[in-house]
């Protein structure tokens, strides 16, 4: 009797490493375009840059796809200065050649277990690797909340953090950072101090800014539409700090920070960055020069806040950016009240202004008084319109709630605070587009908004966010395009340098049917903010779309981080259907059908409420049953 063999079962082996996923975007483009072309530029490129990169960084490549690879490393310092390597290489072969040929990638890395199959790499650790790739922007670079852990301190870079992202095939969200302002830079620094780390998307690589500075030159409009940019001296606003106290004073100082930026951007020989482009630098020695070098300014105003149950200190200093040295400061003690606040404001502006912002140095009484706004009476007013600021760094409809109901009970406290009635305004806009409501009380809200806002301007006649919504507001309403164009007009006199409300006032331009004008004014905004929020590539999205330029649409609409705002992901699944990238696009479509709350039944929703064109809405919900939506969604 023959004895039975007994049957080991062998495990799969497995090990913890850094894992490098790399993708060629738009590649199908590319192939159609030129194939034979494009074959043979990707050949050189994995000959020439890869592999040597890879093999510089102790890296192995386990897996070539036509468009792809992934890498295998012993460390994630290896893997991300790689990464780094890889980008800065295409980036400079792209110099020499024509845009619609350049290859530009996406990168994921991610540190996990990984089973090892021969030659061969499976399992999680693998798979969010390529899925932060696949959601990362062209040119960017993406790190798992694991591999970011493991990289801690040692290496001198920057990275954001762009929060939890749902990705296909993956039970838990994915915990995302993003290598920022490494562009050019062959290879990172190790070092024992670690730079601070951002929650706010605040910079894009040097790249996108060249871009902007060429969008704007290339969609300007006749000469005298609009004021030309300042021409006067250039000044970053550091956020001010807040050096604490038994209060909460951090929205304090973002709202005196906020307040002094948009005095002084109402001086017509001042050149005031957008504080979009400034709060990177938020909660971290300030350093003028590198501030010179990324924005181009040359000044720098800083300050702190120190505050008690009665009492409130501030401190500002103006620095040469090119020198360093402090050219002005001040410290103001002060009691804490609102007209202790709006003192402060004062004698800052004055400061910089009588320092650096005319020829003779010295500031006229009447012109300080046509930049002041209308003033609260009381300290709490002041402070819920500074928590404005707060709501901005978080979009979210709890923050908007919140801040709704702070205003409410503001414009009831201090009833002639303009400033209050325009920030009331926007918040009830805000509401109103990204918020479901029935017919009714959409209506309602739009009453609502336009009642505050007109209020604003009646208290003052310089409140350019009072005029700013009553355009937004009459063009969702579908009055002429005479009544939103003078509004719109009205804004841009009152304070031309506002970026982020340029910007949209550019959006509705095009939305209306001004193609030109609209692209124009998200082209001056990238002017004043060189580190403008992502949501600016949104018309050039709808441009390309409406064009039928398809990939164009795609690079443009995944340029944007807002993961959690239903148009812009409908938009993305849209521009992944026409491109022919259903896959990619039926992800897109999970994902939304994750967002919390959730998005409205009917794609066309937000979409109509700004009153797009019919036709170009009707454009994207094809694009959308191309990606794999059900009928039932895209038949409304």
């Amino acid at each position: 009797m023959k004895k039975a063999h007994k049957v080991v079962e062998t495990r799969p082996q497995r090990h913890v490493a850094a894992i490098l996923a790399a993708d060629v975007v738009g590649y199908s483009r590319l192939m159609e375009l030129d194939e034979a072309d494009t074959f043979s530029r990707l050949t050189v490129l994995r000959k020439e840059l890869f592999e040597p990169e890879v093999e510089r960084h102790n890296g192995r490549i386990f897996k070539l796809m036509g468009d792809g690879l992934l890498v295998e490393f012993d460390s994630v310092v290896n893997a991300v200065e790689c990464a780094v390597a890889l980008q800065t290489g295409l980036a400079e072969r792209n110099r020499s050649i024509d845009e619609d040929r350049h290859i530009n990638a996406r990168i994921g890395i991610n540190v996990g277990d990984v089973i090892i199959e021969e030659d061969d790499r499976h399992g999680e650790g693998v798979i969010i690797a390529s899925r932060l790739q696949e959601l990362a922007e062209p040119g960017g670079i993406w790190l798992s909340q694991q591999a970011y852990d493991q990289l801690g301190t040692r290496l001198d870079a920057t990275f954001e953090d762009i929060g939890e992202r749902i990705v296909k095939n993956i039970a838990k969200a994915v915990h995302v950072y993003r290598l920022v302002n490494q562009t050019g830079q062959r290879q990172l620094h190790r070092t024992g101090r670690q730079w601070p780390r951002f929650t706010l998307a605040a910079s894009l690589v040097i790249a996108m800014v060249l871009v902007a500075g060429a969008a704007f030159r290339f969609w300007s409009v006749p000469d005298g539409e609009y004021p030309p940019l300042p021409s006067g001296p250039k000044i970053a606003i550091v956020p001010f700090s807040d050096l604490g106290g038994p209060s909460d004073g951090a929205p304090l100082a973002d709202g005196l920070t906020e307040d002094i930026a948009t005095t002084l951007s109402k001086f017509s020989d001042l050149f005031v960055y957008s504080l979009n482009a400034t709060i990177q630098y938020k909660g971290q020695p300030v350093d003028p020069r590198r501030i010179g070098e990324e924005l181009g300014a040359e000044y720098v105003l800083e300050g702190s806040i120190r505050r008690s149950d009665k009492n409130l200190r501030v401190t500002a200093k103006l620095l040469d950016a090119n020198s360093a040295q402090r050219i002005w400061s001040e410290t103001y003690n002060r009691d804490l009240t609102a007209t202790g606040i709006f003192a402060v404001l004062d004698e800052i502006t004055q400061g910089v202004v009588a320092t650096i912002g005319s020829a003779t140095g010295v500031i006229r009484l009447k012109e300080l008084e046509r930049v002041q706004s209308g003033r609260p009476e009381s300290l709490t007013a002041y402070e819920c319109t500074a928590r404005v600021a707060w709501y901005r760094l978080a979009l979210s409809q709890e923050r908007r709630a919140h801040i709704r109901a702070c205003l409410e009970e503001t414009v009831e406290i201090d009833p002639n605070y303009s400033k209050a009635w325009g920030e009331l305004a926007n918040i009830l806009l805000e509401t109103y587009k990204n918020e479901t409501f029935s017919e009714a009380e959409a209506n309602a809200l739009l009453e609502r908004a336009d009642a505050a806002a007109r209020k604003a301007t009646e208290i003052d006649n310089s409140n350019e966010m009072g005029y700013y919504i009553r355009a937004i507001v009459s063009q969702i309403r579908g009055e002429s395009y005479e009544t939103f164009k003078e509004l719109v007009d009205r804004t841009l006199e009152v304070n031309p340098n506002n970026a982020d409300v340029v910007g949209d006032l550019g959006n509705f331009s095009f939305y209306s049917g001004d193609w030109e004008r609209g692209k124009a004014l998200v082209g001056r905004m990238m002017e004043l903010n060189p580190r403008y929020p992502t949501w600016a590539h949104f018309v050039f999205f709808l441009d390309h779309f409406r064009k039928e330029e398809f990939p164009e649409a795609l690079t443009a609409v995944l340029k944007i981080n807002l993961p959690q705002m239903c148009m812009v992901q409908w938009a993305t699944a849209a521009a992944y259907g026409q491109a022919g990238e259903r896959e990619k696009g039926l992800a897109t479509l999970e994902h939304i059908s994750q967002i919390e709350p959730p998005c409205p039944e009917d794609p066309r929703e937000p979409f109509r409420k700004r009153r797009l064109p019919d036709e170009l809405v009707e454009s994207i919900v094809d694009g959308l049953r191309k990606a794999g939506l059900e009928e039932g969604h895209a038949s409304r």
